[in-house]
C-alpha cells in the first residue's frame, strides 16, 4: 500500500490528462489506508456490517441493508458506505438521496467507482439528464481502458428496460 502510494505520487506530475484515472487510483489507495487505520473494534463492525447488509440485500430486505450501511457510515465514516446506501436508496426508489450518496461516493470512492456509474447513470436517464450520462460513460470507458478493468455495464440497459416497462404500467 506505501509503495502504491509512493509509485502514485511520482507519476502523478507525468499523467497530464489522466485526472479520473488518478484520482480512482488515489481513492482505492484511500479507502484500503483508511480501512487499515480503523481500531479492531471498528474493523469488526465494518465486516459485520458488509456481511449482514449483503444479507439483507440478497434477501430483498433493502431497507434494512440501508440501515446497515448507514450504521457502518456513523461509525466508520468510510466512504464505500455511501455506494452501498446510494444503491439501497435506488432500489427502494428514493432516487434524490441515492443521487446524493452516488454523487458522494463519484467523488471520493474508488473500489466501487464503475459499480456507482451505473446507478448515477439510471437515475439520470430516468430523470432526462442525458448530459450527464454521456459524461459519466466517458469517465468509466476512461477507467476501464486505462487501469484495464474488465467490467461490463450492462445493467444499465436492465434499468432502463425496467423504467420504461414501469412507465408504460403506470400510464
Amino acid at each position: 500500500l506505501n509503495m502504491a502510494s509512493k509509485l502514485l505520487e511520482e507519476l502523478i506530475p507525468i499523467t497530464d490528462g489522466y485526472e479520473e484515472e488518478i484520482k480512482c487510483l488515489q481513492n482505492k489507495i484511500n479507502e484500503k489506508k483508511l480501512y487499515q487505520s480503523l481500531t479492531e473494534d471498528k474493523k469488526r463492525t465494518y465486516d459485520k456490517v458488509m456481511e449482514k447488509g449483503r444479507a439483507y440485500y440478497h434477501a430483498n430486505d433493502f431497507y434494512t441493508a440501508n440501515d446497515c450501511y448507514v450504521f457502518g457510515m456513523d461509525i466508520t465514516n468510510h466512504p464505500i458506505f455511501d455506494y452501498y446506501i446510494g444503491k439501497m436508496l435506488y432500489k427502494i426508489g428514493k432516487l434524490d438521496d441515492a443521487y446524493y450518496h452516488l454523487s458522494k461516493y463519484r467523488e471520493h470512492g474508488g473500489e466501487k467507482l464503475l459499480k456507482s456509474l451505473v446507478y448515477l447513470n439510471a437515475i439520470n436517464y430516468i430523470n432526462g439528464n442525458i448530459e450527464e450520462i454521456k459524461k459519466n460513460e466517458e469517465v468509466a470507458n476512461r477507467l476501464k481502458t486505462a487501469l484495464d478493468i474488465d467490467f461490463k455495464p450492462f445493467m444499465l440497459a436492465r434499468f432502463i428496460e425496467k423504467t420504461e416497462m414501469n412507465n408504460s404500467i403506470n400510464k
